[in-house]
């Protein structure tokens, strides 16, 4: 199977797709780092598809799609262990441990201790300021004001440290000693860290997180009597959040602070906004939310999507490993394993965006197919395929054939152009009548029918007995 990057192509994406991320351009970074996740997959580089998906959940939680977070999480925690370094190993824990917490699945606070210490044991300053930060909100969420404000005088002096190519862990740090000093009517050190989020423009470093501080900034106006303007401020960072749910704790405290003024209408107002917000977010949970969630984190749900593949919807590599290492032997069995003949050009000519539309078009063709209820489609990566077919070759040679034919004569239209692509496909079958043999003996036979059908003129099938 064709590499979809060279490994030069690879790296300038990546490089690419920090930039972007870094700058807060999440839309153009989200779509270089799908593609360099399908490819380091694919090459069964696992230690750059770990950093690739650790980068997409960071985009996710900082544009707040939590939802989306967890076919990510699943996709990636198998790998963590064994091949991911220590540094991503405590961005994958953290990032867990976030989701959890916001999906209301369990307090992060002990595992987010655990985090801080172990990186301030290695002094990963990046890491230190991470796990601080959502201990600080945690610590804020659950009223453990007192702890909250020791961890502030702690973590303030490894400020020192923090690069200046990385301003969103201290503008991050200053956003969330705020809830820990407004519980403690500290304004001083209110007034401290918004002049040193205004210094630079620290505050604007990532749009989509630059709500906090003009509510913050609001707050700190009304305290100084200025109604206006403070109600100006928080007008502003309404409009600034799309899940408003997430802004109900700063509603709540608005309410508050604006009977403390006397301005009961205002108060009153806002009220309504925090009942329209709870009422948005319990009207969208009745559909899917924490139940389903929840759910999702038993053993069954877990072990279901990780055999699920996102993008073609045939089952997923991880099922295909699974069911090897049962190393059981077999007899009556057949394996094929097909890819798409010259199908890096299509890539090359349309993009991988329309390549992976290709790859859903062929996918859905062969789950069409398949005339036994008991084959199991799988994506092994790429374009490659695989399917399980528990039958011996007189029974499926002439489906398997039949195959190729239906995908041959189907028409791809591409999106945007019109063009009509029809595509061939080599197929190599590995078979087994009465000689038992494993999966993994079926496969390799399979494998090697394939790469002779591809030195061979490629669109055609080749059988072949698995004789060990």
């Amino acid at each position: 199977m064709e590499s979809m990057f060279t490994q030069q192509e690879q790296k300038q994406y990546y490089e690419l797709a920090v930039k972007k991320l870094n700058n807060g351009e999440y839309e153009e970074a989200e779509k270089l780092l799908q593609l360099l996740q399908e490819s380091f997959f694919q090459e069964q580089d696992f230690e750059s598809y770990i950093k690739v998906n650790i980068d997409s959940l960071k985009i996710l939680v900082n544009s707040q799609r939590y939802e989306e977070m967890f076919d990510y999480i699943l996709a990636t925690e198998p790998y963590v262990e064994e091949y991911a370094a220590k540094n991503e190993q405590l961005s994958f824990r953290l990032i867990k441990a976030i989701f959890q917490d916001i999906m209301g699945i369990q307090s992060p606070i002990a595992e987010l201790k655990e985090l801080l210490e172990e990186a301030i044991e290695i002094n990963d300053i990046r890491h230190i300021f991470r796990a601080a930060n959502n201990l600080l909100h945690s610590y804020n969420e659950e009223k453990k004001i007192g702890e909250g404000y020791a961890l502030i005088e702690r973590i303030t002096p490894y400020l020192e440290q923090v690069e200046e190519n990385d301003p969103l862990a201290p503008m991050m740090f200053y956003i969330n000693s705020f809830d820990i000093y407004y519980a403690r009517k500290d304004f001083d050190n209110i007034e401290k860290n918004l002049l040193k989020l205004e210094k630079d423009s620290m505050y604007k470093t990532i749009p989509s997180l630059e709500f906090p501080y003009w509510s913050i900034k609001g707050l700190y106006i009304l305290h100084l009597g200025k109604i206006e303007q403070a109600k100006y401020y928080f007008e502003k960072a309404y409009s600034m959040i799309k899940d408003k749910f997430y802004f109900v704790n700063d509603i709540e405290r608005w309410v508050h602070a604006m009977k403390d003024h006397g301005e009961i209408e205002q108060a009153f107002a806002y009220q309504v906004l925090l009942v329209e917000a709870l009422q948005e977010h319990i009207a969208m949970e009745k559909k899917i939310r924490r139940s389903e969630i929840i759910s999702k984190f038993s053993t069954n749900g877990v072990v279901e999507r990780l055999h699920h593949d996102r993008l073609s919807g045939a089952k997923s590599r991880a099922y295909f490993e699974e069911q090897l290492e049962k190393n059981r032997e077999i007899i009556h069995y057949s394996v094929a394993v097909f890819d798409v003949d010259k199908f890096k050009a299509v890539n090359d000519t349309y993009g991988h965006l329309v390549g992976d539309q290709a790859i859903k078009f062929i996918s859905s063709i062969a789950m069409k197919w398949m005339p036994k209820n008991d084959m199991k489609l799988i994506r092994y990566g790429g374009d490659e395929f695989i399917i399980f077919m528990p039958y011996p070759k007189e029974e499926i040679e002439e489906e398997v054939s039949r195959l190729r034919r239906l995908i041959a004569e189907s028409d791809f239209i591409v999106r945007g152009t019109g063009d009509v692509i029809n595509f061939e496909v080599s197929i190599g079958v590995g078979y087994t009548d009465e000689t038992p043999a494993t999966l993994i003996q079926l496969f390799e036979t399979a494998d090697h029918a394939l790469y002779y059908a591809k030195q061979n003129g490629r669109n055609q099938v080749r059988f072949h007995e698995a004789i060990h």
